[in-house]
């Protein structure tokens, strides 16, 4: 393979299928995908605490609505706090369809990250979770009684409504003295959190793009399989520094233009191309940068319209949060 530079740097990114991210020497124990659905946990928590704090926690109707009378205990969504809120271990529990479970105890000894003195950092809160093996994706249906429908852009709707809910209490009360610091600390915290989640999700995306471009245009029943069909020694390949956060180390990422100057002449490689419909470096370039997007040129999976989706609506997320603030919402 063909191999451009040999940089430090990058992060954290895959769904299932992929391959690992290299840290060090070592594969990383988890996937870029897996670490993000930590980190979005804990953002989600910090939503949670927000409508709670603000609208009272038996009167909110966003997150883990209270329902004390539902006759299973794992969808009363009550905790020990103030007015049934649910606390930090409580709520990840929560999440996970554990709380009110026969025989489960939430792990008391779990903090918020950097909520006072002895708290984690986000780097150990998200460990913590991970130890728990708590970093698969949530049900949106469970979490929220606004989204029932089961097609695959409920956790995007779910997110966006969050999202804007969240929003109009920034709207309303941010200027309020009772909550102005409390919401200002949320919205640094949430800056961050979002930056992360981006910074990774981008990462994922490269992965998958590599992931695509090497796999088979179908199976051996003819099934599709939505990939390019490209032997892996036609890329030419980049190693950048990993976007996890408290990791070190590099992953492997497509110079597509290169890879397309370094096969200008190679018949075989623009025949498999042409197989899939991709019959110029734009075709190739456009396919790379939108993959997943509706419409895109050359072979387009259901789950690569997940991924697409995903990483979108975080970034939109993350640049609303950003113009709110008063910054650039550009995510490199």
């Amino acid at each position: 393979m063909h191999s451009l530079v040999n940089t430090l740097f990058w992060v954290f990114l895959t769904w299932a299928s992929l391959g690992l991210p290299i840290i060090g020497e070592c594969q990383a124990k988890v996937t870029t995908g897996e670490y993000s659905h930590v980190i979005e946990r804990i953002w989600l928590w910090d939503q949670y605490d927000i409508v709670t704090e603000v609208y009272g926690a038996s009167k909110q109707k966003i997150l883990l609505v209270q329902n004390p009378g539902h006759p299973w205990p794992m969808k009363k969504h009550v905790g020990s706090g103030p007015d049934g809120k649910l606390t930090y271990p409580e709520f990840m529990s929560d999440l996970e369809q554990q709380l009110g479970k026969p025989g489960h105890t939430p792990d008391y000894t779990m903090q918020a990250p950097d909520s006072g003195p002895g708290s984690p950092s986000f780097v150990e809160a998200s460990d913590k979770l991970i130890s728990k093996n708590w970093r698969g994706i949530m049900k949106v249906e469970f979490i929220t009684p606004f989204e029932k429908n089961k097609d695959k852009n409920d956790y995007v709707k779910f997110l966006s409504m969050v999202d804007q809910k969240v929003h109009a209490i920034y709207a309303e009360f941010g200027d309020d003295p009772k909550w102005k610091s409390f919401l200002a600390d949320k919205q640094e915290r949430s800056r961050k959190l979002l930056s992360d989640i981006t910074s990774i999700r981008k990462q994922e995306t490269d992965e998958w793009v590599k992931n695509q471009m090497t796999k088979d245009i179908e199976d051996k029943n003819k099934k599709p399989l939505f990939g390019l069909g490209l032997k892996e020694t036609y890329l030419v390949t980049e190693r950048v520094p990993t976007a996890i956060p408290g990791q070190t180390g590099t992953y492997e990422k497509v110079n597509i233009r290169e890879t397309w100057r370094q096969n200008r002449d190679n018949k075989a490689f623009k025949a498999d191309l042409a197989k899939v419909g991709i019959h110029s470096r734009r075709d190739l370039v456009t396919w790379a940068e939108n993959l997943g997007k509706e419409g895109n040129v050359g072979p387009n999976s259901p789950q690569n319209q997940t991924h697409y989706a995903s990483f979108q609506i975080w970034k939109t997320l993350r640049e609303r949060l950003v113009a709110t603030l008063g910054g650039s919402g550009t995510c490199t």
